[in-house]
């Protein structure tokens, strides 16, 4: 999992479970700061951390081609991107 920053693990507030695109996702805010931090799990095969600290992050999924992109305030995109 990714840390947030500095930012004390207290400072984060609480997690907000989901799915999409087959995989499992969470995703919480920090209380303290501009900061959000996501995770995505596809079974056991790949784990995928995120931090946004004042802007968006973005991370590509090895196993299929799917972009990640947690934003600080906890939205989080997430796209399919077409074989090539």
């Amino acid at each position: 999992m990714a840390k947030v920053s500095s930012l004390p693990e207290r400072s984060g507030g609480p997690w907000t479970d989901g799915g999409v695109e087959g995989r499992s996702t969470r995703v919480r805010v920090n209380a303290w700061g501009e900061a959000a931090q996501a995770d995505a799990h596809l079974c056991k095969a790949e784990d995928l951390g995120l931090g946004a600290y004042g802007k968006t992050a973005r991370a590509t999924s090895t196993m299929d081609p799917t972009a990640f992109a947690p934003a600080p305030d906890g939205r989080l995109t997430v796209r399919r991107l077409s074989a090539r």
